[in-house]
């Protein structure tokens, strides 16, 4: 008797093919669902900008705003990004004064944020950006700053007992700045500066300014590099680190204060920059080039450091009109040193129209003068 033929479907398969086809009909619907989650997937990441530059990022930079600066803030729109973080448009701090210009006006700020946690309502800046920025720096009339202020401060998070009574002078009663660690860039900053005095205002302005510094209101140095262009060759420029605050983001007192700073002046023209002598000096004429280095380092109240300063074509008052910068008027180059105990000069070397002197200066200014 022959033997049945074996292969094809199983014997238990009633149905021969069934099972090959439940596998690939169930490997076609694991990749549609696959191809709808990624879809799905890369349009909320899509739009997830989107979404956020409506009301929820606004309100989101808006509670910030509102928890970290002591001054009326507003911008006009806004857009958030994956690749740039969260744009401002049309930025503006009022000056607590009514009837005052504004502190600051700027029509591009750049957050550097990530997006996600935005959408738990928290913002995380990792550098600020601020574009064509106007600054007003205004002296009143009773020798208030308009800038003093302008940050909220907040109690400090320092444990202390529940029964323990608070006594005066105690830090966990002290205000402190919000907590900031962030690079900051400045471009085209045009910096004016006013003084109320005997109701008129005198007003100054540079533009052109360039910063770029990281901000700290914790332990650890807030550093600055600041350019102040005059022309082609001549300007200010300002560098260095501060230490102010310590790991809690109280101000350390003054004994505990470090800073180590190089400002150099290249060219200054009293009479192109009249406008600042004024605001300073009053109707005075002056005139002058000025070229100068200072170092220096400073650890509390003891400062250090080296002065190289050239003075050309000085005058001051109804000779300022006539006063040419042909020569040098005056050199003077030296280490100096500054503290509670007094000061000195060492190596100074001043130079003059018929006047030379080269010693070395100690004393505590201004009752005695030694050298």
């Amino acid at each position: 008797m022959d033997e049945p033929e074996t292969g094809g479907a199983p014997a238990n398969d009633p149905v021969p093919g069934r099972k090959g086809g439940r596998l690939k009909a169930g490997a076609k619907r694991a990749a549609r669902w696959t191809l709808w989650a990624g879809l799905g997937l890369g349009a909320l990441v899509a739009a997830t900008p989107f979404l956020l530059s409506t009301g929820w990022a606004k309100g989101v930079i808006e509670d910030w705003l509102r928890e970290n600066v002591d001054r009326d803030v507003r911008f006009t729109s806004l857009d958030v990004s994956w690749t740039e973080g969260v744009k401002l448009e049309g930025f503006v701090v009022e000056d607590e004064h009514e009837g005052e210009p504004p502190i600051l006006e700027a029509p591009h700020v750049l957050l550097r944020a990530p997006v996600l946690p935005l959408l738990m309502h928290r913002i995380e800046v990792h550098e600020f950006v601020i574009v064509d920025p106007v600054v007003r720096v205004t002296k009143r009339g009773d020798g208030a700053l308009s800038t003093t202020g302008f940050v909220k401060r907040k109690k400090p998070r320092r444990a202390r007992r529940r029964d323990a009574e608070p006594t005066p002078g105690d830090p966990a009663d002290e205000t402190v700045l919000p907590e900031i660690r962030v690079p900051v860039e400045v471009r085209n900053l045009t910096l004016v500066l006013r003084r109320e005095e005997g109701g008129a205002m005198r007003e100054a302005t540079q533009s052109g300014v360039a910063f770029r510094g990281v901000l700290t209101t914790r332990d650890g140095p807030t550093t600055f590099d600041l350019d102040l262009p005059d022309g082609p060759a001549s300007g200010i420029r300002a560098k260095g680190s501060l230490g102010l605050f310590d790991a809690d983001g109280l101000l350390l007192p003054r004994e505990q204060w470090t800073a180590d700073a190089q400002i150099e002046i290249r060219g200054i023209d009293a009479k192109e920059n009249g406008d600042f002598l004024r605001v300073f000096l009053g109707e005075t004429p002056a005139a002058g080039i000025v070229d100068a280095t200072v170092r220096a380092q400073a650890e509390g109240r003891d400062v250090r450091g080296d002065l190289d300063l050239r003075l050309r074509g000085a005058a001051v008052g109804s000779a300022a009109a006539t006063k040419s910068p042909a020569q040098d008027d005056l050199t003077v180059r030296g280490k100096f040193r500054h503290g509670p105990a007094g000061f000195a000069v060492e190596g100074l070397a001043v130079r003059a129209d018929g006047l030379a002197i080269d010693a070395d200066l100690s004393g505590a200014w201004p009752t005695s003068l030694e050298g």
